[in-house]
């Protein structure tokens, strides 16, 4: 029964929820409890212990989703955080451009000026 009460939260949670919980080992020894029944006895049928050996399976694939799924969000952080690093200093770079563009004006006016003297 506990290893049926285990399966059912696991199967509750999202992937990511999942993967990142301490409940991935106690489930794996849960699925250990289940498939070790013998399939005569009146805990599991035949179909039963296919069918957990089937979710077994799909937790192992789960698992790996699920951690594919945290990593590629971690690379995806790290690329935002880039870009805004990227465009603060483009957004800084412009201003510094503008600012120097109006000295260049200035400069320009003042030479004309003096050379129309």
């Amino acid at each position: 029964m506990e290893a049926l009460t285990k399966l059912d939260e696991a199967l509750n949670m999202s992937p990511v929820t999942f993967y990142e919980s301490p409940k991935l080992s106690p489930l794996k020894h849960a699925f250990k409890i289940l498939a070790s029944f013998d399939c005569s006895s009146t805990t599991l049928t035949i179909e039963q212990k296919k069918e957990s050996l089937a979710m077994e399976e799909s937790l192992k694939e789960l698992a790996d989703i699920a951690a594919k799924a945290v990593q590629d969000n971690n690379h995806l952080i790290a690329k935002e955080s880039m870009k805004q690093t990227i465009t603060r200093n483009l957004d800084r770079n412009l201003i510094r451009y503008k600012e120097v563009v109006s000295e260049v004006k200035q400069v320009e006016q003042k030479l004309t000026a003096l050379s129309a003297e």
